[in-house]
């Protein structure tokens, strides 16, 4: 089996800044982007928990 790095990158929002969706979904996809070009796989999980 060749040799495997496991790593996770977590980027965590500020619910109460107006556009902090976007902003977060805009750094996720450039990362992915970023990996897929350079060869590496990268996998999505989202844990949102709502206020209510």
């Amino acid at each position: 089996m060749d040799n495997w790095t496991i790593f996770a990158i977590i980027i965590l929002t500020d619910p109460n800044t107006v556009s902090y969706t976007t902003g977060c979904g805009r750094v996720i996809q450039n990362i992915q982007l970023s990996a897929w070009d350079n060869g590496i796989g990268s996998g999505l999980y989202t844990g949102i928990r709502e206020i209510k």
